[in-house]
């Protein structure tokens, strides 16, 4: 499970749930070079990525109890 989104500047983020069931990210910068995998954390089944009205990234993800966090 993966989604991909534009961060206020513009630039691609993409967050996956990892083997280990927590949520990694990794972003581009200004030159479109990928950074390296960072983890949020957690244990989660599904995950989406929306911006919000002020342009900033909102991950929501679905835990392992079924409910739907805003992580």
């Amino acid at each position: 499970m993966s989604s991909l989104a534009l961060n206020q500047d513009g630039c691609p983020e993409m967050f996956v749930i990892g083997e280990d069931g927590a949520v990694w990210h990794r972003w581009t910068d200004a030159t479109g070079t990928w950074g390296s995998w960072a983890s949020l954390g957690g244990k989660w089944k599904q995950l989406a990525v929306a911006t919000n009205k002020d342009g900033q990234l909102e991950l929501f993800a679905i835990g392992m109890d079924d409910t739907i966090r805003n992580a």
